[in-house]
């Protein structure tokens, strides 16, 4: 609930109440997926140097105890706010440089709190590593006999690199524009706009938002109202804006832990957009099953292309014949010329290209090919200089 209430709200305290249920619940689920790792590498150790198992799995549980990472991960996990416990920070917001006094802000305990467990989204990411690899079996064995370490960043290789690598870069720029703005909104929110935070008599829970400089703000080089955005939306639409390089002005950051969150959405949406664009690039390259479809394709276009122009070379001799236009035997230089572009088509339309190098090279050889046979037909036709026997119109019977 967007209010301050120093002595107490139910509302606040059912909701923190089972925040520190969830929290606890959560530490064990982190002690159980320590210690799972802790009895795989035991397992590791006894299948390579055949110590005994039975010590070993009691040992487990001491070996999680004694890891620095399980307790820092424990801390973060069990970081909360207890219920009936609630407390206020102010702290000047930057605005603008190296000026005194700036903008005073007042930050509620729950909404500090709300955003330091956002840190524990983190806990999700094993969990999607474990999907990511729960199809590809003896990963564990493949991994340590090949030395290759079946990680994180092998894991987002092998999502980035699949056929839905373009839904999982849109999924994650979703995901962390969501947390991106509940943080932003969070840390743009001053309590001395709180409904609760004045008095009946006119006077302000805390003595410093009883200044000026708590509800008129200096933003973007003028004094203006400070007013809480409490929606959603309007921060989500903030760090896309910022994300995308857009930024078209309409919400500015104006405290210091607002700068700071906006500092990392730009540097996450230009990794984002880079990804995006890399993973697209990626999927619409030809697949080496996709190079060989296309290549047959081609040739059959030669092909027909091919019988097309010796049609139409037999049509016109036949037409030219008939009409007296000059036949080939009465015209004998106009015969070896004729013979000899047909030779040369045909020897275009039989050359081998499997001896060429790539797929992409024997695709361009033969639409050149087609090309220089339509080109010598063409030349063909022109010899004798009458284009009326020779049209398409005169040939279509």
């Amino acid at each position: 609930t967007f209010d301050y209430h120093p002595e107490g709200d139910a509302t606040s305290d059912i909701i923190k109440s089972l925040d520190m249920v969830f929290c606890f619940a959560s530490l064990y689920f982190v002690f159980q997926a320590h210690r799972t790792v802790a009895e795989q590498h035991l397992l590791a150790v006894h299948l390579v140097v055949n110590t005994p198992l039975a010590s070993g799995w009691r040992a487990a549980r001491l070996h999680v105890l004694r890891k620095p990472a399980f307790w820092v991960e424990a801390v973060l996990t069990t970081m909360h706010l207890p219920p009936t416990v609630t407390f206020a920070v102010g702290a000047e917001a930057i605005s603008g440089w190296l000026q005194s006094p700036g903008n005073y802000v007042l930050y509620r305990g729950e909404n500090l709190m709300s955003v330091l467990s956002m840190l524990k989204i983190y806990q999700l990411w094993p969990l999607l590593r474990e999907l990511c690899f729960w199809d590809l079996p003896k990963r564990h064995f493949v991994g340590r006999m090949t030395k290759v370490t079946l990680g994180s960043t092998f894991a987002l290789k092998r999502m980035f690199n699949s056929s839905y690598a373009v839904f999982y870069v849109g999924v994650l720029w979703f995901f962390w524009l969501m947390a991106f703005g509940y943080v932003y909104r969070n840390v743009e929110l001053t309590a001395c706009l709180y409904p609760s935070m004045m008095l009946a008599d006119g006077t302000y829970r805390d003595p410093l938002c009883a200044r000026e400089n708590s509800w008129m703000w200096l933003q973007q080089g003028r004094l203006q109202r400070k007013i809480n955005d409490y929606t959603m939306f309007s921060a989500v639409w903030a760090v896309f804006v910022t994300s995308s390089t857009v930024g078209y002005g309409d919400y500015v950051p104006t405290t210091g832990f607002g700068r700071a969150v906006m500092t990392l959405v730009c540097t996450a949406g230009i990794m984002a957009a880079g990804l995006l664009t890399a993973t697209i690039i990626v999927d619409l390259q030809w697949t080496p099953t996709e190079q060989s479809v296309l290549l047959m394709l081609e040739r059959q276009k030669a092909r027909r292309q091919m019988r097309d122009m010796a049609a139409r070379l037999i049509a016109t001799c036949w037409v030219r014949r008939m009409r007296r236009l000059g036949g080939l035997r009465n015209d004998p230089e106009y015969a070896h010329q004729v013979k000899v572009k047909f030779r040369h088509v045909l020897e275009l339309s039989k050359s081998d290209t499997e001896k060429l190098g790539g797929v992409g090279r024997k695709i361009a050889t033969v639409s050149k090919r087609t090309r220089e046979s339509r080109n010598a037909l063409d030349e063909l036709f022109e010899l004798r200089g009458d284009d009326s026997s020779l049209s398409k119109r005169s040939l279509e019977p």
